[in-house]
């Protein structure tokens, strides 16, 4: 029998750079908020993608978010990774994680 799957979305305009600029080589952080609005509980997979190349820069998981509530980065943010020598477009993309 399957249960119903979480969903997640993000909370509108919480997806930010913790800086306006970044120095090259600089590491860039992000900070968000998301929310489950599925009927499930269950753990998201965080992926920080280069838009230009579409190469997943770097991953986390959460804890477990149950219906309707919200999870946020941590204060000082997310690392994406170190500043490019150029302008840099980044997707974060939030999905559930498991089989339901």
């Amino acid at each position: 029998m399957s249960r119903e799957p979480p969903y997640f979305e993000f909370v509108p305009g919480t997806l930010k750079a913790t800086k306006d600029r970044y120095k090259y080589g600089e590491s860039v952080y992000v900070t968000f908020t998301f929310r489950n609005v599925g009927g499930g509980t269950g753990p998201a997979t965080i992926d920080m993608i280069d838009a230009n190349t579409g190469n997943v820069l770097r991953s986390y998981g959460t804890e477990s978010v149950p219906p309707g509530y919200t999870w946020s980065t941590p204060s000082g943010g997310l690392l994406v990774g170190p500043m490019p020598n150029h302008d840099w477009r980044i997707l974060v993309r939030v999905s559930e994680v498991g089989i339901f």
